[in-house]
């Protein structure tokens, strides 16, 4: 799955089971629609973006882990930098950073650990998972919505609506809950709750949007990277 903005972590109730056990007597209620509207219509004015998130992981025992990135977005063009934290066998820590770029029609993936790019068709990647883009259009895109509440979180006021697909077979996840800053009508994070108990929460940190950003963003220099294996698979 493309990395998505992907975009506090949201404390949500753990469910297990189908989705059909747990959807709401309510979906697709009006005020949840209006919010959701609201967000896609400001995002869509967007024609760039920068971020700073974090993805977060519990798992079913409690126990979580977490990584930062960078995010950079101009229409359908994207590059996500995340930091991948490891131990030497001497066990110190090292930070090494990991890649992904889109420019429509090519697709990076670079390891920085294992000094290797991957190359593909951008189509087929996105094909196998998310659009970056995406993420500001999940309620348009076979979901059913309900509007859960609205609270403060970090002293910003925020909506949180949740989202539940469709047609739940064949998904990992049954429901998605979206926290909205209400003011900003911006998506502050983004939890994926999982049938197995746990759960992936995206948290945007810090966003520009509208920023000034140079096409060559979107394009892994190879060139710049000695020594690095360089993988292609694209199609003829």
């Amino acid at each position: 799955m493309n990395p998505l903005i992907k975009m506090t972590t949201v404390t949500a109730m753990l469910f297990a089971g189908s989705l059909l056990a747990q959807q709401p007597a309510v979906v697709n209620d009006t005020k949840a629609k209006t919010i959701l509207d609201e967000v896609s219509k400001n995002a869509k004015t967007f024609k760039t973006v920068k971020a700073n998130f974090t993805i977060t992981i519990e798992n079913a025992d409690k126990s979580k882990s977490t990584q930062e990135g960078e995010l950079i977005v101009k229409g359908q063009k994207y590059k996500v930098k995340m930091k991948q934290k490891t131990k030497d066998k001497a066990g110190k820590e090292k930070e090494y950073a990991e890649e992904y770029i889109s420019d429509t029609q090519t697709a990076w993936n670079y390891s920085e650990k294992n000094k290797e790019v991957t190359i593909d068709n951008a189509k087929k990647t996105t094909k196998e998972g998310f659009s970056v883009n995406d993420i500001f259009v999940l309620h348009e895109k076979g979901f059913k919505y309900s509007f859960e509440k609205e609270e403060k979180q970090s002293g910003v006021d925020v909506q949180v609506i949740n989202l539940y697909p469709s047609k739940p077979e064949g998904k990992k996840y049954h429901t998605v809950r979206v926290v909205i800053d209400k003011v900003k009508k911006q998506i502050t994070s983004v939890t994926f709750l999982n049938k197995d108990g746990s759960k992936m929460t995206y948290t945007v940190k810090t966003m520009t949007p509208n920023a000034e950003v140079p096409d060559t963003t979107f394009h892994f220099d190879v060139k710049a990277h000695p020594g690095v294996e360089v993988v292609d698979l694209r199609e003829e």
